[in-house]
């Protein structure tokens, strides 16, 4: 069965000419790593995510873009750098989830400059429950 949010995403990949790999260096924090964007639209960028299910090292481009999405939607519905770290369960007083925090902000403006948003299309409850479209990008199902 073809999902049509997979579609919507492979569609979107397609257009902006966008591949992301997971960053050997990872993240400074627990729970947290790097993923690299890539296109002939501008240079290399890093952006960190949270992935407490594990599903950027191994991930398809695809997964990987919906867990940029999460991490811009979670970023963008924070009111400042203290609320973001509680809300991803961490202490907001310590330095390195504070650059953490800078460098998601750095990163998604300059991935919303140069492609624009992701399009949100895996429902948050699949999502959680490994369900649907989630579970076909996890499992590398169209």
């Amino acid at each position: 069965m073809t999902h049509p949010e997979i579609t919507t995403l492979a569609q979107w990949r397609d257009t902006h000419g966008v591949e992301v790999t997971a960053d050997p260096a990872g993240a400074p924090v627990r729970g947290f790593f790097r993923l690299t964007v890539s296109s002939s639209k501008m240079p290399a960028m890093t952006v960190p995510v949270s992935d407490e299910f594990n599903d950027g090292p191994a991930g398809s481009t695809l997964l990987r873009l919906v867990l940029i999405q999460r991490a811009f939607d979670g970023i963008e519905y924070e009111a400042d750098a203290a609320a973001w770290a509680r809300s991803e369960s961490l202490d907001p007083d310590r330095l390195d989830v504070l650059a953490l925090y800078q460098d998601t902000l750095t990163a998604r403006s300059r991935f919303l400059a140069a492609y624009g948003a992701i399009p949100d299309v895996i429902a948050q409850l699949d999502w959680e429950l490994n369900a649907g479209a989630a579970q076909a990008l996890r499992e590398g199902r169209p």
